[in-house]
């Protein structure tokens, strides 16, 4: 019934509606798409909308995470008075995301603005606990113990304190991974990221952080 054009090229805009996942809809959507493509060369296809907007987002999310991992570095750096002390501690935020990935394989949750955003929220907890043991350790070292005997008192006298911070943040989210409550469907993405983020993060902080610090110490 009428023609529309933008930047004088005609152009017919067609409105879809879909259930379940995006990225399945997208899929099936360039199946079909791709058989106009390819019977005339003068035809282009631009999937706009929800599609674009989430990309938009994952962007945007993503230059956060770099910015807050930076911010994380640079307070951790002026309280500990080292540059080097710190990298032990921001070693754990990438190998965080490890779980992260488990957790979003296991369960079958697709990547998402949720999910990514658990992943900035676990830039800022994560490194609690690794904080608790290097912070200890240097008390320890400061009080003329020798290197290898601080940083196994500071493990054993912080397990504790590190497990009782790991259970209470998963347990505290269990509820909405679970998906229990108005609404929480939209919000599971993003706790089954922070719950399988620190979970990992706590098993490498036990076992990683004082043998990093070691070495470091050493040198």
């Amino acid at each position: 019934p009428e023609i529309k054009r933008v930047n004088q090229t005609r152009v017919y805009k067609i409105s879809l509606l879909f259930r379940g996942s995006l990225k399945k809809a997208m899929t099936k959507l360039n199946e079909l798409t791709g058989r106009f493509s390819s019977t005339d060369n003068n035809l282009r296809i631009s999937v706009q909308g929800v599609n674009r907007e989430i990309s938009s987002s994952l962007h945007s999310l993503l230059f956060a995470l770099i910015f807050a991992v930076l911010l994380v570095y640079m307070i951790l750096a002026s309280q500990f008075e080292s540059f080097r002390l710190p990298l032990i501690v921001m070693f754990v935020t990438p190998m965080g995301l490890i779980g992260v990935s488990l957790a979003l394989l296991i369960t079958g949750t697709a990547l998402s603005v949720m999910s990514t955003l658990g992943m900035i929220i676990l830039a800022g907890i994560i490194v609690n606990d690794a904080i608790l043991l290097v912070d200890y350790a240097n008390q320890l070292q400061n009080r003329g113990m020798d290197l290898k005997k601080a940083i196994t008192d500071a493990a054993l006298t912080r397990l504790r304190p590190i497990l009782m911070t790991t259970f209470t943040t998963v347990l505290g989210l269990a509820p909405l991974a679970i998906g229990v409550g108005s609404g929480a469907e939209l919000q599971s993405a993003m706790a089954v990221a922070v719950i399988g983020g620190i979970l990992m993060a706590t098993l490498l902080t036990l076992v990683l952080i004082p043998v990093l610090y070691t070495l470091i110490r050493r040198k």
